[in-house]
Protein backbone atom coordinates (compact mmCIF):
# COMPACT_ATOMS: atom_id res chain seq x y z
CA UNK A 1 0.00 0.00 0.00
CA UNK A 2 1.70 3.09 -1.50
CA UNK A 3 0.37 5.51 1.61
CA UNK A 4 1.94 3.58 4.46
CA UNK A 5 5.53 4.61 5.90
CA UNK A 6 7.50 2.82 8.75
CA UNK A 7 6.51 4.46 12.34
CA UNK A 8 9.98 4.10 13.54
CA UNK A 9 11.80 6.27 11.13
CA UNK A 10 9.82 7.69 8.60
CA UNK A 11 10.62 6.49 5.79
CA UNK A 12 8.26 4.22 3.15
CA UNK A 13 11.01 1.57 2.14
CA UNK A 14 8.49 -1.10 3.48
CA UNK A 15 9.28 -4.71 2.32
CA UNK A 16 5.86 -7.40 2.30
CA UNK A 17 7.43 -10.54 1.49
CA UNK A 18 9.50 -11.04 4.85
CA UNK A 19 10.68 -14.41 5.38
CA UNK A 20 10.83 -13.86 9.34
CA UNK A 21 7.25 -14.69 9.34
CA UNK A 22 6.13 -10.72 9.98
CA UNK A 23 3.76 -8.94 8.17
CA UNK A 24 6.39 -6.02 7.27
CA UNK A 25 9.74 -4.49 7.59
CA UNK A 26 11.20 -1.60 6.82
CA UNK A 27 14.66 -1.64 4.53
CA UNK A 28 15.61 1.43 6.03
CA UNK A 29 16.09 0.52 9.90
CA UNK A 30 14.89 -3.38 9.88
CA UNK A 31 12.22 -2.50 11.97
CA UNK A 32 9.73 -5.49 11.59
CA UNK A 33 5.96 -5.66 12.24
CA UNK A 34 3.84 -8.07 13.13
CA UNK A 35 -0.06 -9.78 12.83
CA UNK A 36 -1.73 -9.90 16.28
CA UNK A 37 -5.13 -12.06 16.22
CA UNK A 38 -5.06 -12.21 12.50
CA UNK A 39 -4.66 -7.95 12.01
CA UNK A 40 -1.43 -6.58 10.25
CA UNK A 41 0.22 -4.07 12.75
CA UNK A 42 2.09 -0.83 11.66
CA UNK A 43 3.35 0.07 15.39
CA UNK A 44 6.47 -0.01 17.19
CA UNK A 45 7.76 -0.84 21.12
CA UNK A 46 5.35 -0.81 23.87
CA UNK A 47 2.44 0.12 21.16
CA UNK A 48 2.65 -3.50 20.28
CA UNK A 49 2.99 -4.88 23.76
CA UNK A 50 -0.49 -3.23 24.24
CA UNK A 51 -2.07 -4.87 21.33
CA UNK A 52 -1.22 -7.75 22.12
CA UNK A 53 -2.70 -7.88 25.58
CA UNK A 54 -6.25 -8.13 26.21
CA UNK A 55 -7.16 -8.73 30.15
CA UNK A 56 -7.45 -6.69 32.61
CA UNK A 57 -4.40 -8.60 34.64
CA UNK A 58 -2.53 -6.10 32.21
CA UNK A 59 -3.66 -3.34 33.60
CA UNK A 60 -1.52 -1.38 36.70
CA UNK A 61 -1.48 1.21 38.47
CA UNK A 62 0.57 3.75 36.65
CA UNK A 63 -1.60 6.40 34.48
CA UNK A 64 -0.31 8.23 31.67
CA UNK A 65 -0.72 8.16 27.72
CA UNK A 66 0.29 4.50 27.68
CA UNK A 67 -2.23 3.37 30.27
CA UNK A 68 -4.82 5.00 28.82
CA UNK A 69 -3.86 3.56 25.65
CA UNK A 70 -4.21 -0.22 27.45
CA UNK A 71 -7.64 0.93 29.05
CA UNK A 72 -8.58 1.39 25.73
CA UNK A 73 -6.89 -1.97 23.98
CA UNK A 74 -8.90 -3.83 26.97
CA UNK A 75 -11.97 -1.94 27.25
CA UNK A 76 -12.68 -2.22 23.76
CA UNK A 77 -11.83 -5.96 23.28
CA UNK A 78 -13.75 -6.94 26.12
CA UNK A 79 -16.85 -4.99 24.73
CA UNK A 80 -16.66 -5.55 21.00
CA UNK A 81 -19.35 -7.51 20.42
CA UNK A 82 -21.56 -5.56 22.24
CA UNK A 83 -20.41 -2.04 21.06
CA UNK A 84 -22.96 -1.11 18.65
CA UNK A 85 -26.06 -1.66 21.06
CA UNK A 86 -24.90 0.10 23.95
CA UNK A 87 -27.06 2.80 25.08
CA UNK A 88 -24.44 5.21 25.08
CA UNK A 89 -23.08 4.33 21.49
CA UNK A 90 -26.71 3.07 19.65
CA UNK A 91 -27.34 6.35 18.30
CA UNK A 92 -24.33 6.38 16.33
CA UNK A 93 -25.06 3.60 14.68
CA UNK A 94 -28.76 4.00 13.67
CA UNK A 95 -29.33 2.85 10.55
CA UNK A 96 -30.93 6.04 8.84
CA UNK A 97 -30.79 8.01 12.18
CA UNK A 98 -29.56 11.59 12.63
CA UNK A 99 -25.72 10.85 12.67
CA UNK A 100 -25.66 8.41 9.78
CA UNK A 101 -26.95 11.55 7.67
CA UNK A 102 -24.92 14.01 8.80
CA UNK A 103 -21.93 11.42 8.91
CA UNK A 104 -22.75 10.78 5.08
CA UNK A 105 -23.45 14.50 4.41
CA UNK A 106 -19.56 15.37 5.66
CA UNK A 107 -18.27 12.73 4.03
CA UNK A 108 -19.86 13.50 0.57
CA UNK A 109 -18.58 17.05 0.86
CA UNK A 110 -15.08 15.99 1.86
CA UNK A 111 -14.84 13.64 -1.40
CA UNK A 112 -15.95 16.33 -3.73
CA UNK A 113 -13.14 18.75 -2.47
CA UNK A 114 -10.79 16.37 -3.57
CA UNK A 115 -12.04 13.71 -5.50
CA UNK A 116 -12.56 11.28 -3.24
CA UNK A 117 -9.14 9.76 -3.30
CA UNK A 118 -7.92 7.70 -0.32
CA UNK A 119 -9.58 8.18 3.35
CA UNK A 120 -7.47 7.57 6.95
CA UNK A 121 -10.29 6.76 9.55
CA UNK A 122 -8.36 6.48 13.20
CA UNK A 123 -9.38 4.96 15.44
CA UNK A 124 -12.24 2.93 13.29
CA UNK A 125 -13.66 0.47 15.88
CA UNK A 126 -15.98 -1.89 13.91
CA UNK A 127 -16.21 0.49 10.75
CA UNK A 128 -19.14 2.76 10.92
CA UNK A 129 -16.84 5.41 9.34
CA UNK A 130 -15.14 2.75 6.63
CA UNK A 131 -18.74 1.39 5.76
CA UNK A 132 -20.23 4.99 4.86
CA UNK A 133 -17.24 5.79 2.91
CA UNK A 134 -17.58 3.17 0.07
CA UNK A 135 -19.68 5.27 -1.87
CA UNK A 136 -17.04 8.41 -1.79
CA UNK A 137 -13.51 7.20 -1.54
CA UNK A 138 -11.39 4.77 -3.71
CA UNK A 139 -9.01 3.74 -0.74
CA UNK A 140 -10.35 3.51 2.34
CA UNK A 141 -8.06 2.48 5.47
CA UNK A 142 -8.85 2.18 9.22
CA UNK A 143 -6.21 2.41 12.09
CA UNK A 144 -7.36 1.04 15.79
CA UNK A 145 -5.41 -0.73 18.44
CA UNK A 146 -8.37 -2.50 19.83
CA UNK A 147 -8.23 -6.19 17.41
CA UNK A 148 -11.53 -7.09 18.52
CA UNK A 149 -13.24 -4.06 17.00
CA UNK A 150 -10.60 -4.36 13.50
CA UNK A 151 -12.13 -7.94 13.25
CA UNK A 152 -15.51 -6.97 13.20
CA UNK A 153 -14.59 -4.29 10.63
CA UNK A 154 -12.41 -6.89 8.94
CA UNK A 155 -15.52 -9.29 9.00
CA UNK A 156 -17.26 -6.63 6.57
CA UNK A 157 -14.83 -6.36 4.27
CA UNK A 158 -13.64 -3.49 5.40
CA UNK A 159 -9.43 -2.73 5.40
CA UNK A 160 -7.88 -2.20 8.69
CA UNK A 161 -4.91 -1.34 10.33
CA UNK A 162 -3.27 -1.53 13.95
CA UNK A 163 -1.12 1.53 14.50
CA UNK A 164 -1.16 4.40 17.19
CA UNK A 165 -3.41 7.49 16.27
CA UNK A 166 -0.23 9.63 17.69
CA UNK A 167 2.22 8.31 15.39
CA UNK A 168 0.03 7.11 12.51
CA UNK A 169 2.17 4.88 9.67
CA UNK A 170 0.76 7.05 7.28
CA UNK A 171 2.83 9.48 4.22
CA UNK A 172 3.02 13.30 4.53
CA UNK A 173 0.01 14.29 2.59
CA UNK A 174 -1.18 11.14 1.52
CA UNK A 175 -4.78 11.37 2.28
CA UNK A 176 -7.60 13.32 0.76
CA UNK A 177 -9.57 12.62 4.27
CA UNK A 178 -8.68 11.76 7.57
CA UNK A 179 -11.84 11.00 10.54
CA UNK A 180 -12.16 10.39 14.11
CA UNK A 181 -15.47 9.51 15.41
CA UNK A 182 -16.10 9.57 19.12
CA UNK A 183 -12.54 9.14 19.35
CA UNK A 184 -10.32 12.05 20.43
CA UNK A 185 -11.69 11.95 24.19
CA UNK A 186 -9.99 8.46 24.69
CA UNK A 187 -6.61 9.53 24.14
CA UNK A 188 -4.36 11.46 26.71
CA UNK A 189 -3.14 13.94 23.94
CA UNK A 190 -5.75 14.69 21.88
CA UNK A 191 -4.24 17.73 20.43
CA UNK A 192 -0.93 15.04 19.50
CA UNK A 193 -3.12 13.37 17.15
CA UNK A 194 -5.13 15.81 15.76
CA UNK A 195 -1.27 17.10 14.82
CA UNK A 196 -1.04 14.13 13.20
CA UNK A 197 -4.05 13.21 11.36
CA UNK A 198 -3.40 17.45 10.01
CA UNK A 199 0.11 16.21 9.01
CA UNK A 200 -1.11 13.32 6.45
CA UNK A 201 -3.43 15.22 5.23
CA UNK A 202 -2.89 16.61 1.09
CA UNK A 203 -3.05 20.74 0.69
CA UNK A 204 -6.88 20.96 0.14
CA UNK A 205 -7.59 17.74 2.66
CA UNK A 206 -10.60 17.46 4.89
CA UNK A 207 -10.25 16.86 8.30
CA UNK A 208 -13.69 15.67 10.25
CA UNK A 209 -13.55 14.54 14.23
CA UNK A 210 -17.54 13.83 15.61
CA UNK A 211 -19.79 12.73 18.33
CA UNK A 212 -17.20 13.45 21.40
CA UNK A 213 -18.08 14.45 24.70
CA UNK A 214 -18.32 18.50 24.95
CA UNK A 215 -16.66 18.94 28.29
CA UNK A 216 -17.53 22.63 28.94
CA UNK A 217 -20.98 20.57 29.46
CA UNK A 218 -20.15 17.51 31.84
CA UNK A 219 -17.34 19.42 33.67
CA UNK A 220 -18.94 22.81 34.32
CA UNK A 221 -21.72 23.50 37.23
CA UNK A 222 -22.96 21.30 40.10
CA UNK A 223 -26.44 21.15 39.24
CA UNK A 224 -25.58 19.76 35.81
CA UNK A 225 -23.38 17.03 37.32
CA UNK A 226 -26.55 15.96 39.68
CA UNK A 227 -29.01 15.96 36.90
CA UNK A 228 -26.64 14.14 34.31
CA UNK A 229 -25.78 11.21 36.52
CA UNK A 230 -29.90 10.96 37.45
CA UNK A 231 -30.47 11.06 33.74
CA UNK A 232 -28.03 8.21 32.83
CA UNK A 233 -28.50 5.74 35.21
CA UNK A 234 -32.70 6.49 34.70
CA UNK A 235 -31.67 5.90 30.69
CA UNK A 236 -29.33 2.64 31.16
CA UNK A 237 -32.28 0.93 33.59
CA UNK A 238 -34.99 1.23 30.59
CA UNK A 239 -31.94 -0.29 28.17
CA UNK A 240 -32.07 -3.83 27.03
CA UNK A 241 -28.37 -3.77 26.50
CA UNK A 242 -25.74 -1.87 28.05
CA UNK A 243 -22.02 -1.99 28.60
CA UNK A 244 -20.97 -2.08 32.41
CA UNK A 245 -19.53 1.23 33.31
CA UNK A 246 -16.54 0.48 35.34
CA UNK A 247 -12.98 2.42 36.45
CA UNK A 248 -11.55 0.71 33.34
CA UNK A 249 -14.08 2.72 30.93
CA UNK A 250 -13.65 5.88 33.23
CA UNK A 251 -9.95 5.39 32.28
CA UNK A 252 -10.32 4.68 28.46
CA UNK A 253 -12.71 7.39 28.07
CA UNK A 254 -9.88 9.77 29.96
CA UNK A 255 -11.58 13.18 28.95
CA UNK A 256 -15.33 12.62 29.78
CA UNK A 257 -14.98 11.02 33.32
CA UNK A 258 -11.91 12.36 34.02
CA UNK A 259 -9.48 15.15 33.18
CA UNK A 260 -11.19 19.05 32.48
CA UNK A 261 -13.36 17.34 30.03
CA UNK A 262 -12.86 17.35 25.67
CA UNK A 263 -12.42 20.66 24.80
CA UNK A 264 -13.05 21.11 21.13
CA UNK A 265 -11.51 25.02 20.91
CA UNK A 266 -7.63 23.38 21.70
CA UNK A 267 -8.50 20.97 18.70
CA UNK A 268 -9.30 24.19 16.49
CA UNK A 269 -5.92 26.09 17.79
CA UNK A 270 -3.85 22.82 16.54
CA UNK A 271 -5.16 22.91 13.28
CA UNK A 272 -4.89 26.52 12.83
CA UNK A 273 -1.00 26.25 14.02
CA UNK A 274 -1.16 23.37 11.16
CA UNK A 275 -2.04 26.16 8.42
CA UNK A 276 -5.38 24.80 7.76
CA UNK A 277 -7.71 27.47 5.81
CA UNK A 278 -10.94 26.88 7.67
CA UNK A 279 -11.71 25.10 10.94
CA UNK A 280 -15.08 24.91 11.86
CA UNK A 281 -16.04 23.95 15.80
CA UNK A 282 -19.33 22.65 16.19
CA UNK A 283 -21.97 22.18 19.44
CA UNK A 284 -24.36 19.96 18.60
CA UNK A 285 -27.22 17.65 20.18
CA UNK A 286 -26.99 15.06 17.17
CA UNK A 287 -28.63 16.76 14.19
CA UNK A 288 -29.04 15.52 11.09
CA UNK A 289 -26.45 18.06 8.96
CA UNK A 290 -24.01 20.77 10.88
CA UNK A 291 -26.58 23.54 9.76
CA UNK A 292 -28.36 22.58 12.33
CA UNK A 293 -26.89 22.75 15.20
CA UNK A 294 -28.24 25.60 16.84
CA UNK A 295 -31.08 23.92 17.70
CA UNK A 296 -31.34 23.23 21.44
CA UNK A 297 -34.42 21.45 21.85
CA UNK A 298 -35.84 20.18 25.32
CA UNK A 299 -32.95 18.97 26.66
CA UNK A 300 -30.70 22.13 25.82
CA UNK A 301 -33.22 24.10 27.67
CA UNK A 302 -32.91 22.31 30.18
CA UNK A 303 -29.04 22.33 30.75
CA UNK A 304 -29.07 26.01 29.70
CA UNK A 305 -31.49 26.31 32.69
CA UNK A 306 -29.11 24.31 34.58
CA UNK A 307 -26.32 26.45 33.73
CA UNK A 308 -28.58 29.52 35.04
CA UNK A 309 -28.90 27.24 38.15
CA UNK A 310 -24.87 26.82 38.24
CA UNK A 311 -24.44 30.54 37.48
CA UNK A 312 -23.58 29.56 34.20
CA UNK A 313 -24.27 31.90 31.25
CA UNK A 314 -26.05 29.56 28.48
CA UNK A 315 -24.79 29.38 25.21
CA UNK A 316 -24.02 26.43 22.89
CA UNK A 317 -20.38 25.49 23.86
CA UNK A 318 -22.00 25.11 27.45
CA UNK A 319 -24.93 23.64 26.44
CA UNK A 320 -25.15 21.09 23.51
CA UNK A 321 -23.01 17.67 24.82
CA UNK A 322 -21.38 17.06 21.61
CA UNK A 323 -18.38 18.46 19.55
CA UNK A 324 -18.00 17.73 15.92
CA UNK A 325 -14.59 19.73 13.75
CA UNK A 326 -14.27 20.05 10.06
CA UNK A 327 -11.35 21.78 8.81
CA UNK A 328 -10.24 22.51 4.98
CA UNK A 329 -6.46 22.18 4.68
Amino acid sequence: MNLLRCPACGHDQLDFEVQSGSWAMCGYCSEEFPVIDGIPFLCIGDIVGLARQCGPEFLDDEQGGNEIKRANVIYHNEFAESYEQDVSTYDMFQDGGPCQQRLDHNLAEAAARTGGGVLVDVCCGTGNVLSAAQEYFDTRLGIDLSTSMMKIAHGRGLEVLGGDATNLPIKDKSADCVTAFSALHHVLDYEAMAAEMARVLKPGGTFYSDWDPNGHVTHTGWAVSLATGTLKALRRLTSKVNIPETPLQDLAECHHHSEDGFDGKKIWTVLEKAGFSRVEVYYHINPPSLGKTSSWGLYGWFMAALKIVSFIVPTNSKVLPYVAVVAVK
